[in-house]
């Protein structure tokens, strides 16, 4: 996140592909066995939003009945051969197995989605969001109950962010979003939720 905000480099799907491949190097030598879920957004000044992900952390769009039409599939066992609609997937005991992250054994190339003329909310959710929660549970989950649905289960975290791109980009991050996240933007020296 740090290169990404100090960065004077023109922001493209490549050179983000690029800069995640050196990390990859310089990481998988410190955590050999180690893997992780990404799942990054990049708006810029115009209307588009790239979203570059891999794993099980998904991307959805906050509609206005306060359901979610999600935007990207995990990367899982459960979907590998065929499409699946989100609610089949976490069914799937095979939903755990991953079949493409950020691991140390090499780097795969993670999937690039492009949402055009975009504006309003996103979510972007953990596999514990998304799988575990009814959508019922989930519309309290993002109103801020979010103890009501705590368990010793996968991790939960969800970040609501609403954007705009009226007269200049606007970012927005919800206040009822998961408290364990981490953002750091260009315009703020470092934003940390604890």
């Amino acid at each position: 996140m740090d290169w990404f905000v100090e960065t004077g480099d023109v922001i493209t799907d490549d050179l983000m592909v690029q800069v995640l491949r050196e990390l990859h190097e310089n990481l998988r030598k410190r955590y050999p066995r180690g893997s992780a879920s990404l799942l990054l957004i990049y708006a810029a000044g115009s209307n588009s939003i790239s979203v570059i992900h891999s794993g099980d952390c998904v991307l959805g769009e906050l509609d206005t009945h306060d359901g979610i039409d999600w935007q990207t599939s995990p990367h899982t066992l459960a979907n590998a051969l065929v499409e699946m609609p989100l609610k089949d997937i976490a069914q799937s005991p095979t939903r755990h197995l991953l079949t493409r992250s950020f691991r140390a054994r090499g780097f795969e190339l993670p999937d690039i989605v492009k949402l055009a003329e975009f504006s309003g909310s996103l979510v972007l959710a953990t596999d514990g969001f998304w799988a575990e929660l009814s959508e019922k549970d989930q519309a309290r989950f993002l109103g801020g109950d979010q103890a009501s649905t705590a368990t010793d289960r996968d991790d939960r975290s969800v970040l609501l962010l609403r954007i705009s791109f009226s007269d200049h980009l606007a970012l927005v991050m919800h206040d009822k979003s998961s408290k364990n996240l981490y953002r750091r933007t260009a315009d703020a020296q470092q934003i940390s939720t604890p």
